[in-house]
C-alpha cells in the first residue's frame, strides 16, 4: 500500500494534531496524548476515529542517539499506511450466458442470497444453513435430530409421517368410522394413541410419534414446533422437500451443451 509522511503540529506541551497528505489531505479528528514524559505510548482521546482504523504506526527518531529512549523533545515521526474508508469499486465478473436468462422463477425467500442462483438439485447435499431462516441455533437443534443437509430435512421421517397425518385429518368426519373398518396408523404412533382419531393425533405432542421421546419435544419447541400438526406444516421441511423434488425435473445442461449433444446425435 502507498505510504505517506504526516505533518506534526504541537498544540501545547503534551498535545499534537496530525495532518496527512494521504486521502485528500483530511485531518484526523481528535488529539493524541503522551502517556508519561518518555513518549513511549499514546492514547487516542476522541470519537470513533482510531489509530488502527487509519493504519497508523508510531516510532521515534533521534539523529544523535538513535538507540536512546526518546523523550517528548525528540522528533516524532509517524508513518501512515493509506487505508481509504471507501473501498475501490470491484470489477464486475464476466457473466457467462447460461441459456436461462429469459426465466423469471426464483426462491429468494427460501434460499440464502449466496445460493439463490444454484440448481435445486445441487442444494440437496448442502448444509441446512443454506435455507433462509435456519441460523446457528436451529442448525444445532436439527443436527441433534440427525438432520444435517437439505436432503436430510426433505426426507425427515417424522415430518413425512406428520404431514400425512395432518393431510388425512382434514378429511376425517367425527364419528364417521364404519363398522368393521381395519384402517389404522399403529406403527406411526405410540400405543396410547393408536385408538385415537386423526385429529387427536395431530393435536398431540411430537413425542406421540413412535420413536420420539419427550426430549424431542424440548428440541422441537426451540424450532416453534409443539404438536404433530405443527411438524407436518414445518415450513423448512416443506421448502427442503420442494427443492429436492423440483431438482429431479431440472435441465442441467446449458444451451451450448444441448446444442453440441444434438449435433453429435445428428452425426452419429
Amino acid at each position: 500500500q502507498p505510504k505517506s509522511r504526516c505533518q506534526i503540529s504541537f498544540m501545547s506541551r503534551s498535545y499534537l494534531a496530525l495532518r496527512t497528505n494521504a486521502s485528500k489531505s483530511r485531518w484526523l479528528r481528535g488529539f493524541l496524548c503522551f502517556n508519561g514524559n518518555d513518549g513511549k505510548s499514546f492514547q487516542h482521546q476522541t470519537g470513533p476515529t482510531t489509530l488502527e482504523r487509519y493504519g497508523l504506526r508510531c516510532w521515534y527518531h533521534n539523529p544523535k542517539q538513535p538507540q536512546q529512549r526518546p523523550t517528548t523533545q525528540h522528533l516524532l515521526l509517524l508513518q501512515l499506511r493509506t487505508m481509504s474508508t471507501e473501498e475501490p469499486p470491484t470489477k464486475k465478473a464476466k457473466v457467462v450466458p447460461t441459456g436461462w436468462e429469459s426465466h423469471t422463477l426464483n426462491a429468494s425467500e427460501a434460499i440464502m442470497k449466496a445460493d439463490e442462483g444454484r440448481f435445486f438439485s445441487d442444494l440437496s447435499e448442502e448444509s441446512v444453513s443454506v435455507i433462509q431462516g435456519i441460523g446457528p441455533m436451529a442448525s444445532r437443534v436439527l443436527e441433534a435430530l440427525k438432520v444435517k443437509t437439505v436432503g436430510d430435512l426433505a426426507k425427515y421421517k417424522y415430518f413425512l409421517i406428520a404431514r400425512a397425518l395432518k393431510t388425512m385429518a382434514e378429511t376425517e368426519t367425527k364419528g364417521g368410522r364404519p363398522e368393521g373398518s381395519v384402517m389404522n396408523v399403529d406403527r406411526a404412533v405410540d400405543k396410547d394413541f393408536e385408538p385415537k382419531s386423526l385429529q387427536e393425533i395431530v393435536d398431540a405432542p411430537v413425542s406421540a410419534l413412535e420413536g420420539l421421546t419427550e426430549a424431542a419435544d424440548e428440541l422441537f419447541k426451540d424450532l416453534g414446533v409443539k404438536t404433530i400438526g405443527d411438524l407436518g406444516e414445518f415450513k423448512y421441511c416443506r421448502w427442503a422437500e420442494a427443492m429436492v423434488k423440483l431438482g429431479e425435473f431440472e435441465q442441467k445442461k446449458t444451451v451450448a451443451e444441448r446444442k453440441a449433444e444434438k449435433e453429435l446425435r445428428r452425426l452419429s
